[in-house]
């Protein structure tokens, strides 16, 4: 169509679309640390606010690095390095027992049971050095970087809301376990 007709333009009011996006980025994330000092706290929204800010910094780094190891090994280094920074700025401190039974050699599937962001920090945190691939929920594949991560990091990505989809998808991370 003609100027937009069918759809908006690359610029709007003398904003482009990439300005307002990081506009809309940076205007949610104050409403999210408003929201936090208002309903968690002003220790709780800090933390939220450290966490977002260490997953850019070190997801940005993680993104950036992708092309030297497509792997995905770099990108679990990165976040292993996020979960142990984020579990620092939390003080969680914890221990694992029998880690010194995992052999490198083998897959392992560790089941967390997602009560909150800290279970799949523990994993990457705990865990030898190795290559973790997850399984997440289609939706937090649109979560800016977090998805980003996902996708680069060779995580399998269900839809939920397609069941024989879903199985199909298992199916595929199945092989990849057994490869």
């Amino acid at each position: 169509g003609e100027d937009g007709e069918d759809g908006e333009d690359d610029e709007i009011d003398g904003m482009s679309r990439r300005a307002r996006a990081f506009f809309v980025l940076g205007f949610s994330a104050l409403v999210f640390l408003g929201a936090g000092i208002s309903t968690m706290g002003p220790k709780s929204a800090l933390i939220s606010a450290a966490t977002g800010l260490s997953l850019l910094v070190l997801g940005l780094s993680a993104i950036l690095s992708w092309p030297f190891s497509t792997d995905g090994k770099l990108v679990s280094d990165h976040m292993r390095l996020w979960s142990k920074l984020v579990l620092s700025i939390m003080g969680v401190k914890c221990e694992a027992e029998g880690l010194d039974r995992l052999k490198q050699d083998q897959h392992y599937v560790f089941a967390c049971n997602h009560e909150s962001l800290t279970d799949t920090a523990l994993v990457y945190s705990m865990l030898p050095k190795r290559h973790l691939i997850c399984v997440g929920k289609k939706e937090l594949s649109y979560v800016p970087i977090f998805g980003w991560l996902m996708f680069l990091g060779g995580h399998i990505i269900i839809d939920r809301s397609n069941h024989d989809k879903a199985m199909k998808t298992m199916g595929k991370a199945e092989k990849r376990l057994r490869d």
